[in-house]
């Protein structure tokens, strides 16, 4: 089983008035980066709190939501010390400006922080815990979503791999075939040139070369070892990120893919070959998505 880097999750604690709230969203991304929006009261929290979201999700573009929901008729209170010494600071500034204009009720109202959940957030310990709580729900939820994409994207994989097999068969099916016909060209060639004042054994092992050149078993043996661990990996049990690996392989599969179209000394070997680019190019993107 794979995991996939998609995943969203909410978790919930109870706090004093009301109640603490975390929302992850994950998507793809080379490592983990963690963005945390969170209360400023509670900033002290928030390197134990990307800590404990690293040792979960591993790999992935991640946004935490940290937020204070209240409850009750005064779910939301002023922050009267907060709305005074915004007040004066707005008046300092006119004065000093001389500027016109009167402190209005909709101003102080609008300046961060002044009017507030009612949400308890002096005691630390106590938010902490609801913090703790509400993140290992959040990323429950974010790891099953993860684990169920990882099964849809398996899937996916899957079928691509096939592919390559499938056309890596058919390459070796057409390959016989393939050589015989290049090497009767060559010698029809050779003939052709008998009368011809040339180097007769430099062009004999110019068209050894040129026969050598056209045998793709190197490169379909590594093709087939590249889909075996492909597939070896795609049935591990989930516990390690394989994404990484997986996308090596893939670009590997190409380069052999690549190879053969070069190589192919027939019109059915050059047409497999460009079918199997296509499924490992799909192969590709697909590994950019799991963990």
């Amino acid at each position: 089983m794979i995991l996939s880097m998609t995943g969203y999750g909410t978790g919930e604690a109870p706090l004093p008035g009301g109640a603490l709230c975390v929302e992850i969203r994950s998507v793809n991304s080379k490592t983990l980066d963690a963005r945390v929006r969170m209360p400023r009261e509670y900033s002290a929290l928030e390197a134990g709190l990307i800590a404990s979201a690293r040792a979960v999700l591993a790999r992935g573009r991640v946004q935490i939501t940290v937020e204070r929901r209240a409850v009750g008729e005064r779910a939301v209170v002023p922050d009267l010390e907060r709305a005074r010494a915004y007040a004066a600071a707005v008046r300092t500034l006119a004065e000093d400006l001389g500027l016109d204009g009167e402190v209005s009720l909709e101003l102080v109202a609008a300046a961060d922080g002044v009017l507030r959940p009612a949400v308890a957030a002096d005691d630390l310990d106590e938010v902490s815990a609801a913090l703790d709580s509400a993140l290992d729900a959040a990323l429950a939820q974010v790891t099953a979503m993860r684990e169920q994409e990882g099964r849809n994207l398996a899937m996916v994989l899957g079928a691509d791999l096939l592919a390559v097999t499938a056309g890596v068969v058919d390459v070796r099916r057409l390959l016989p075939e393939a050589l015989d016909a290049h090497k009767q060209r060559l010698a029809q060639r050779i003939r052709e040139l008998a009368g011809e004042a040339v180097d007769r054994a430099r062009l004999a092992q110019e068209a050894a070369m040129l026969a050598e050149r056209a045998d793709l078993a190197e490169e379909l043996d590594r093709l087939e070892s590249h889909v075996a661990q492909f597939g070896e990996l795609l049935d591990q049990d989930g516990s390690k990120p394989v994404g990484r690996r997986l996308d090596f392989l893939a670009q590997e599969m190409f380069r052999e893919a690549n190879t053969l179209g070069s190589k192919g000394a027939d019109a059915g070997i050059v047409h497999r070959a460009v079918e199997i680019k296509a499924a490992v190019e799909r192969l590709r993107e697909q590994t950019q998505n799991v963990l």
